[in-house]
């Protein structure tokens, strides 16, 4: 698997809702890959505190598989669901090319 790409689609930054000295980022990340025949996105969103950028929780996850240009799978992952924690992009990759054969 070769990352081809990796774009912040959107960035926003708001007050922490139960501190207001505190400011949370949230991002939306796309990130491009290829893998034998197909293309895979694989876009992230995820968040953080601006004081502490290297704690970062994963919202959601959902990864597209194309091949010659058309979609041959989508999978949602919700990663702080205990069974995809500690997952990485190419493990997720590698779940959702389970299903495609």
């Amino acid at each position: 698997m070769v990352n081809v790409k990796s774009v912040i689609l959107k960035e926003q930054i708001t007050k922490y809702w139960a501190d207001s000295s505190k400011s949370t980022v949230d991002r939306k990340v796309l990130n491009v890959y290829t893998k034998e025949d197909f293309d895979i996105e694989l876009i992230e969103e995820i968040g953080f505190f601006t004081d502490n950028v290297d704690k970062i929780i994963n919202y959601k996850t959902i990864v597209k598989v194309f091949n010659n240009g058309k979609l041959v799978k989508r999978k949602l992952f919700w990663m702080g669901y205990d069974k995809w924690l500690g997952f990485n992009h190419e493990m997720l990759v590698n779940e959702v090319f389970k299903t495609v054969n």
